[in-house]
């Protein structure tokens, strides 16, 4: 009898600890697919923030408008920049530039020793030029590099040749520059870009109209055109 006890025990005690293995082997199953699932949740969602597709469609447009002061104070013409920061463009923003009716003053056109005290009068008709920009953290924000392409048709007089009253010239340049956009409040709308570039200056051969002349002669007098040009300034604008 006590024999027969035993071996039911026994048989008991076996199918207890068996079934506690199971059980356990069961949750370390769990346990096993749970984590393998939380770590692909994890990397999917990492794939998910980095993936540029999903910043695309988070991102948004944004427009800005600025002026460069010294067309108005300094050339006595007007004109504006037009910026567009495309839906999801981390870094670049483009640009539409426009200038009329501008003058320089004499200061500008005797810095050239070659014009100096020659008569020259230098007018800017009109003007449209693309730009693009590049900045290193975000776009419209902080440092920047950039590249302009400007058109700028222009109308050459000459004291010494008081009978030419027109002589239209189209003038091609090429700016590369680089500055800082700087937000001075916490709402980051108004804005200050001093920037610095150099451009290449040439006349261009194509022209709209039969008027244009493609040279810088008035009479016996040639205005000389200086190729390389430094820039500086200081542009104020409004980010909407």
């Amino acid at each position: 009898m006590k024999t027969k006890f035993k071996k039911i025990a026994s048989f008991l005690l076996g199918i207890i600890c068996s079934s506690a293995i199971l059980v356990n082997s069961q949750e370390n199953v769990l346990d096993s697919k749970t984590l393998f699932a939380l770590d692909t949740d994890t990397k999917m969602q990492s794939i998910e923030n980095q993936n540029p597709m999903n910043e695309f469609a988070e991102s948004k447009s944004e427009f800005s408008f600025e002026i460069d002061p010294i067309v108005p104070i300094v050339l006595n013409g007007i004109g504006g920049h037009l910026w567009w920061k495309p839906k999801g463009s981390k870094h670049f923003v483009y640009g539409l530039a426009i200038v009329a009716l501008g003058t320089y003053p004499k200061a500008i056109i005797n810095a050239n020793s070659k014009n100096k005290n020659q008569g020259w009068h230098y007018k800017i008709n009109q003007g449209l030029g693309i730009e693009g920009e590049y900045y290193f953290k975000k776009a419209n924000q902080n440092w920047f590099v950039g590249v302009q392409l400007f058109t700028n048709e222009i109308n050459l007089t000459n004291d010494n040749v008081p009978e030419v009253k027109k002589h239209r010239t189209n003038m091609g340049m090429v700016v590369i520059n680089a500055g800082y956009k700087w937000y001075p409040f916490k709402k980051e709308h108004f804005f200050l870009k001093p920037w610095a570039g150099l451009g290449y200056t040439g006349i261009m051969k194509g022209a709209f109209s039969s008027e244009v002349i493609h040279n810088t002669t008035v009479g016996n007098y040639t205005y000389d055109i200086q190729k390389f040009t430094p820039f500086a300034t200081v542009h104020i604008g409004y980010r909407f």
